[in-house]
């Protein structure tokens, strides 16, 4: 009997020769309350060529861990999310909830893992073991919640925008509103690994550290991590967003040819 090309290893509870599910890394709520149209067609960021029917999926995750983060994403969306999207407003006492944070979490956690283990980005090696020990950190303790056993809460700490707070440019926000994307980014000046995603007008960062790490803010101040991290953090996701709609705009004019754009009219014309 043939072995199933989906049969292989779970990325989260490590189980091998295990059916794996197609798993979105940004989370299948987002494109769902995306679409323009119910068939509406998503497009790759590193090739608009490729059509997409609902998102990004990559075979990451078996049965028993995809439902284990369905929880997080329904908790998200109905408590969180939909009231968003109606009143624009950040019900930002949700973001204490240990299921809010569990939610961002596990989202960061899937794009980490695609950059480190299936996109290659990481051709820095120092970098790279940074986001490893992250990875596996948080892999570890999504598994002892799993289990129930006591768990170490990774370091990190978690920012949520909506995209207007932080850009003011209005062609910038236009450009952003039909995109979801997410990528890891090492800030080099701050020594500080992030992962990043965008969807539905918000802005995810979720930023990992050492709880009792200092860094000097000028040779002659040393300020407490706590005091300006969310100043920094601001000012590094106002730029990182604002250079990612850059460049999907560039990528768009150089790759939309007269052909293409009459084959995505006429799709749309026949809905």
């Amino acid at each position: 009997m043939s072995k199933n090309k989906n049969t292989g290893t779970c990325a989260l509870c490590e189980k091998t020769n295990i059916q794996l599910r197609a798993s979105h890394l940004i989370p299948k709520l987002a494109y769902t309350r995306t679409r323009t149209t119910k068939k509406s067609r998503f497009r790759a960021m590193n090739d608009i060529k490729q059509p997409l029917q609902d998102g990004e999926k990559k075979y990451l995750l078996c049965d028993n861990c995809e439902e284990f983060f369905s929880g997080f994403e329904t908790q998200f969306a109905n408590k969180f999310l939909d009231n968003f999207l109606k009143s624009k407003k950040l019900n930002k006492k949700c973001f204490k909830e240990s299921w809010f944070q569990n939610y961002v979490l596990s989202v960061a956690w899937r794009i980490m893992y695609d950059d480190l283990y299936n996109a290659g980005s990481f051709t820095d090696e120092s970098c790279r073991s940074v986001f490893e020990e992250y990875e596996n950190s948080v892999r570890k303790y999504f598994n002892t919640l799993i289990n129930n056993l006591p768990q170490t809460v990774p370091s990190c700490t978690h920012y949520i925008y909506k995209v207007d707070e932080i850009v003011s440019e209005a062609n910038i926000i236009k450009l952003l509103e039909p995109s979801l994307f997410g990528y890891c980014y090492f800030d080099g000046e701050y020594h500080l690994p992030i992962v990043i995603s965008y969807y539905l007008g918000l802005v995810f960062v979720t930023v990992f550290h050492d709880a009792n790490l200092i860094f000097i803010d000028t040779p002659k101040k040393a300020f407490k991590r706590k005091y300006c991290l969310s100043k920094i953090i601001r000012e590094i996701t106002c730029k990182e967003i604002k250079e990612e709609a850059i460049q999907m705009a560039t990528m768009y004019r150089e790759n939309m040819t007269p052909d293409l754009q009459e084959k995505i009219n006429k799709y749309y014309n026949k809905l």
